[in-house]
């Protein structure tokens, strides 16, 4: 007997065979399994017409699976994984009454080895010795513990009952074995091991659930395999796998192109359609899914929203192309395109659209041979000159930008080199596309040289430039026409004055310094000769220019103001001190007076007054003179 009759017989010893061990008797039988609830998987509801998706296929003729017949009622015996069993049970004072603690064990053989199954279930209720269980009921009993001979050992409280009971086919499953239906069966695995041939105009094999509401349908008129399902939510073809398995297979022979190996169909419409490759799924009347696995020589996929196309992907856009994805807005205008391989130069390339199917934001990752990436920002590409922004790489020149007002102008123009490793560049126009201001951090292509500002008038002409090396290795200059300066009123000198006579204070009258050549020191005779000016910055008045050079005899750290305005403390000590006089220095160190004495004024005098000092002392504005 093969092993799939063995096992049947098995199931039927399950149901209908007693086995008695010592003081027990046993009567199986089995519950019927557990099916999959397919009700989670959603139906395709149908929707009002709209756009559909462009496609070149047309839906096949749902009346190709009409004639499908009525649902009939059938019988069906379903096996579970549990049998009933029945026993006596007794010990030296008779019948047992009470609740026992029993293991259930199935072994391959009559005695020794190990258990295939085992249970053990406690509290199990015995009235007058009589005691019946669910074998199965904590550990699942499985088709394989019957491929062979089974035996059951039954241990009461820990006391095992030999000999073991052989679990036994009843004579009704050998006669299964005889039944007269269309049946054969071969010792070969290649031929098939069940085949059923109805020779009629019915069906080969039905199946029912639930009177019509599912039918099932092998061998009938027109269809191999043929489903169909009147309950809300249900599934015409269900499929369940695990692991690596599959949940469904439809194959297509070449030779029957013409029609569909996966033919979905609701009450109105095509609900999906697998034909020629190319795989479309319908919601109602609308297409919203097409794959297609070969289209410019790759595969393609199209997402519909009530036909109207959303999401176009292509792994060739032609059959020279990379991949390609679309997407479209709610009007089916373009929102934006992403190329693997764009037109121009083989590279990538994204690019975003307005509300108005109108590309406003490109990114190239190479716009030219030997270009590097870009990305522009347009207001309006019908007019390429329109460009907001634009920026690219090249390999030899580094960055790039270009900026462009409203009417297309480029007006600021910013390079990470301006020539071959001459440095960075900023370039800025007026509205008449006139350079009016460039800095450059390399004035020239000698390597090295330092940056420069340069400001142009309205006609392009050079006004001002602030020049960070001027020459090679040279210092920085300023070169303009006319120098404006408002932040002070003087124009001083770094000097290194001597404290000999007091601390210098800004405002003080400083003289030269005999012992220390190119210093100064506070002046403190009357009509000294050797005066030399004023420390700047007394009376909230700054030095507008300051000079010195660093490093020399000719710098220092505090300013004297050579000419201008500048205040200067004085004392009435030779008189009253009145607008347009001329100071000179005094016997009290850094103190100016009025130089009364004509004769000793000329080359002793500092400048003129400004404002009166009438008595005592206080700061003076001067005018510096020498």
């Amino acid at each position: 007997m093969n092993s799939t009759l063995r096992f049947a017989c098995v199931l039927c010893a399950m149901l209908a065979c007693a086995a008695l061990p010592v003081h027990a008797q046993q009567e199986p039988t089995g519950p019927p399994s557990p099916t999959p609830d397919p009700t989670s998987v959603d139906a395709p509801v149908a929707e009002d017409a709209g756009d559909p998706v462009t496609s070149d296929l047309e839906a096949p003729d749902p009346s190709a699976l009409s004639g499908r017949p009525n649902g009939r009622t059938r019988n069906a015996l379903a096996i579970g994984a549990q049998m009933s069993y029945q026993g006596y049970l007794e010990d030296a004072n008779g019948a047992v009454d009470g609740t026992v603690k029993f293991t259930f064990s199935i072994y391959s053989a009559a005695s020794g080895g190990t258990p295939a199954w085992s249970e053990t279930q406690d509290g199990v209720p015995v009235i007058d010795g009589v005691y019946q269980v669910a074998l199965g009921a904590l550990t699942p009993l499985t088709r394989e513990l019957f491929s062979g001979p089974a035996w059951l050992q039954i241990t009461v409280d820990g006391v095992a009952f030999t000999p073991r009971t052989q679990l036994l086919p009843t004579p009704a499953a050998y006669v299964a074995e005889s039944l007269s239906l269309p049946y054969t069966d071969t010792a070969s695995d290649s031929n098939a091991l069940i085949g059923v041939t109805n020779e009629g105009s019915g069906e080969a094999i039905r199946g029912e659930h639930d009177g019509s509401s599912s039918v099932g349908i092998l061998g009938g008129d027109g269809a191999g395999v043929a489903a169909n399902t009147e309950k809300t939510g249900g599934s015409a073809v269900y499929g369940l796998a695990s692991g690596d398995a599959y949940a469904g297979l439809f194959y297509q022979n070449d030779s029957d192109a013409a029609f569909p190996a996966l033919y979905a169909l609701t009450t109105s419409s095509e609900a999906g359609r697998f034909e020629g490759g190319i795989v479309s799924v319908y919601e109602g009347e609308h297409q919203e899914i097409e794959l297609d696995p070969d289209r410019n020589g790759g595969g393609e996929l199209v997402l519909a929203e009530d036909g109207s196309r959303r999401i176009w992907m292509q792994a060739a856009r032609t059959s020279t192309d990379g991949a390609s994805i679309q997407l479209y807005d709610t009007d089916g205008g373009v929102g934006m395109l992403m190329d693997g391989q764009s037109f121009n130069t083989g590279a990538g390339r994204l690019v975003l659209y307005d509300n108005q199917s109108t590309a406003t934001v490109t990114l190239d990752a190479k716009i030219s041979e030997t270009g590097g990436g870009a990305l522009r920002l347009y207001e309006d590409t019908s007019s390429p000159g329109n460009t907001l922004s634009y920026s690219t790489e090249t390999s030899a020149r580094g960055a790039r930008t270009w900026y462009y007002d409203g009417s297309g102008s480029e007006t600021i123009y910013l390079a990470a080199d301006q020539q071959n490793d001459t440095g960075a560049l900023i370039s800025m126009r007026n509205g008449a596309n006139q350079t009016t201001i460039e800095i450059d951090a390399q004035e020239s292509s000698t390597s090295g040289d330092g940056g420069q500002i340069t400001l142009y008038d309205g006609n392009g002409n050079r006004t001002v430039e602030i020049d960070g090396e001027y020459g090679t290795d040279g210092p920085g200059r300023v070169t303009t026409e006319v120098l404006e300066i408002t932040g002070g009123s003087d124009l001083a000198e770094y000097f290194d004055i001597a404290g000999t006579e007091g601390t210098p204070q800004p405002g003080m009258v400083v003289s030269i310094d005999p012992s220390r050549p190119g210093q100064l020191m506070l002046a403190s005779e009357a009509y000294d000769a050797k005066v030399a000016g004023v420390i700047s910055g007394a009376g909230g008045i700054a030095p507008g220019m300051m000079m010195g050079q660093a490093g020399t005899e000719a710098y220092g750290d505090t300013p004297v103001a050579l000419t201008g305005r500048v205040y200067v403390w004085a004392t009435a000590e030779n008189g009253p001190i009145l607008p347009g006089n001329r100071l000179t220095s005094s016997t009290k160190p850094g103190y100016a007076m009025l130089a009364s004495d004509r004769t000793r004024a000329d080359g002793t005098t500092i400048g003129k007054a400004m404002t009166a000092l009438e008595e005592g002392e206080g700061l003076v504005l001067l005018l510096v003179q020498f």
